[in-house]
């Protein structure tokens, strides 16, 4: 990976709120790779992806008919140190999926001991409530991806992406993810349908000013071509793409040069839930990982963070982890792992949490290695646009 990139020098001074002018972000968020080649690195947003946004077990139920007001909202929290943030999804209200409809109609057709076909359409629902799962998780990482890869727009108050739905099915294959263009747009009519709440709960003045509150779309602003419109636009001289805007919480981490360089292709493999939240997690608090160098995770801390209910009987909680950390070891993000279990002081046959020790893979140490040159990197380029501004208020006021 080439590591030089140029700064424009007619980058506007800073904004009040905004510590990075979008010159400076596109500068710093871009992989100076070459744009059509595959790059086997991505940027990881800090903190922004340790929240528990996507819900673990859409995959299990991901379409909801009829779904209460009440339980279109999913909540959870995420506690680090003195941060503690409250997370607040709002379900997405898609059109029913046709393959979905005929399952409907052959579900509604056996209660009723009837034909499909004699199923009468308006018993069938028109629309039906999607969390973003694990999908949708892999598709806003594809659409991040492309971002590094100079298809952005930097705006003061907004991050926009341009891209085509084939563009994001190939960059999901080139990583070895399978997604049809109807998963895929699916997908994205999620992002754009399903609202995110970020609340601020955290007791230390330092940790609010870390994190505002914030409420907006996974993605706002989308605009999706098809087939016909593409060829009509492309006839026309017209810009044919597909674009979004991100969360705001994604545009301020940007304005303030929150994210690190990290390996795309294991994100991207990982299915199992758990496994992808803690490669995550290891990706942002494991800086310091080398030769000799471990990582302790509380598993009840961990699974209370990543969205997941406690379960009463602490070895089903254990096997998740173990599931988890198997799969973290096939796609070499660490070499081994140990557990030790912590029982009840006052009771010894009791447990009541089980402490895992992770070891490094040399391939995740070298993927750190590798954000660090980036990151001093970042901060060379950060000290320069400061002064740069520096000197242009100074001009401005004399």
């Amino acid at each position: 990976m080439t590591t030089e990139r140029k700064l424009s020098r007619e980058a506007p001074p800073q904004k009040e709120g905004h510590t990075l002018t979008p010159c400076l972000q596109r500068s710093l968020f871009e992989i100076a790779d070459d744009p059509k080649a595959p790059s086997p690195y991505t940027q990881t947003i800090d903190i922004w992806d340790k929240l528990p946004r996507f819900n673990p077990v859409s995959s299990d139920c991901r379409y909801h008919v009829d779904l209460p007001t009440e339980k279109q909202i999913y909540q959870s929290e995420f506690k680090e140190k003195e941060l503690h943030l409250k997370i607040e999804v709002v379900a997405a209200n898609i059109p029913t999926p046709k393959r979905l409809i005929k399952k409907i109609r052959e579900q509604l057709a056996k209660e009723r001991k009837c034909s499909p076909e004699n199923i009468p359409d308006k018993d069938v629902p028109v629309r039906v409530h999607v969390f973003p799962g694990v999908r949708e998780d892999k598709v806003e990482g594809a659409l991040l991806y492309e971002l590094t890869r100079g298809s952005g727009t930097y705006e003061t108050n907004k991050t926009h992406v341009e891209f085509s739905l084939y563009r994001i099915q190939k960059v999901l294959k080139e990583a070895g993810v399978n997604f049809n263009l109807t998963d895929i747009k699916e997908a994205l009519d999620v992002l754009r349908g399903s609202q995110l709440s970020i609340t601020n709960c955290s007791e230390s003045k330092d940790q609010r000013n870390i994190v505002d509150n914030v409420e907006s779309n996974f993605l706002a602003d989308k605009e999706t071509t098809n087939r016909k419109e593409y060829l009509e636009k492309v006839k026309n001289g017209e810009n044919a793409y597909c674009s979004a805007t991100f969360h705001k919480f994604v545009n301020r981490a940007l304005s303030s040069g929150a994210f690190r360089l990290v390996n795309h292709n294991r994100r991207m493999q990982l299915n199992n839930f758990l496994a992808r939240s803690l490669n995550k997690i290891l990706e942002q608090n494991f800086r310091n990982a080398g030769k000799g160098q471990t990582h302790k995770i509380s598993m009840i801390s961990f699974i209370s963070n990543a969205g997941i209910p406690l379960k009463e009987v602490i070895s089903d909680m254990t096997k998740m982890m173990v599931a988890a950390l198997k799969e973290l070891k096939s796609k070499d993000a660490i070499s081994d792992y140990e557990k030790e279990t912590i029982t009840d002081l006052n009771d010894r046959r009791k447990t009541v949490d089980v402490i895992f020790t992770i070891y490094p893979s040399q391939q995740f140490i070298e993927d750190m290695i590798k954000s660090h040159i980036r990151k001093i990197s970042d901060n060379e380029l950060i000290a320069i646009e400061h002064t740069n501004n520096s000197a242009a208020n100074d001009y401005i006021s004399a």
